[in-house]
């Protein structure tokens, strides 16, 4: 990948997730990457193909990953109405609201015009 298609955004890895022995370090690694694309939007909508060839691996690696991390509690993932999905930063480490404190209505229940189907 060339560096114009990298993000300038710094990837933020609390420590309970760093040091979680059930996650993989591409796990801890992806769950960096998600903080980094939550910056501008509050919300991560990058694709398994897009982290599988950042990461040059499978879309199966990412997805069983990002299953991994949704499991753990450290994402929420949304699928809107046009299955779009959004992988939202949880709540649970208490750091997402300092993270991206603009967007906390995501972190509550997401948009009012839109129906989300919670994963």
């Amino acid at each position: 990948m060339n560096e114009e298609n990298k993000s300038n955004y710094y990837a933020i890895i609390p420590a309970v997730v760093r040091y979680d022995d059930e996650l993989t370090d591409k796990a801890k690694l992806l769950y960096g990457e998600i903080t980094c694309l939550s910056n501008k939007e509050g919300y991560c909508f990058a694709t398994n193909n897009y982290f599988a060839n950042l990461y040059h691996c499978t879309g199966r690696a990412i997805q069983i990953a990002i299953s991994k991390l949704q499991e753990r509690g450290y994402i929420r993932i949304v699928i809107e109405n046009n299955f779009q999905r959004k992988i939202f930063l949880t709540d649970s480490l208490g750091y997402e609201k300092n993270f991206v404190g603009r967007y906390e209505k995501n972190f509550t229940g997401g948009y009012e015009k839109i129906s989300p189907i919670i994963i």
